[in-house]
């Protein structure tokens, strides 16, 4: 197996299943915008470098915006080879499926996906993703 090395913007570096989006473009070694992203964001200041770090990696992001909670955050520990994370979901918890992901142009994009991914922290705030 080949080591891969991903350079990850640093605001992005605070959302870990956005970075599983990069990743995933940089594996597919495809054309602009291969991989799509749905999450949810505040509208607030985070949730706008979010957008354009998203924009700047070419990955094709789908944020339901609300205005409940704030863009999540998260505060991490590096020490030498070790990472410790501890994340406020926040606006993460606040996304609805039946306003973003039932959209006739948002499940176009799932029914053409050939691959999905949903990070396991989906289950605790929206299980209704997982079972479609």
């Amino acid at each position: 197996m080949l080591p891969v090395v991903l350079s990850v913007p640093r605001h992005l570096g605070f959302k870990s299943i956005a970075e599983n989006s990069y990743v995933q473009k940089w594996m597919i070694q495809s054309p602009y915008k291969a991989a799509t992203f749905f999450g949810c964001i505040g509208k607030d200041k985070f949730g706008e470098i979010l957008k354009k770090k998203a924009e700047e990696a070419h990955v094709d992001a789908h944020y339901y915006e609300q205005s409940e909670q704030p863009t999540g955050t998260c505060a991490a520990c590096i020490t030498s080879d070790n990472r410790s994370l501890v994340a406020n979901l926040a606006a993460a918890n606040c996304y609805k499926k039946e306003k973003h992901l039932d959209l006739e142009k948002n499940w176009k994009l799932v029914e053409k996906a050939k691959v999905y991914y949903i990070a396991t922290s989906t289950c605790g705030y929206c299980w209704e993703v997982v079972l479609d």
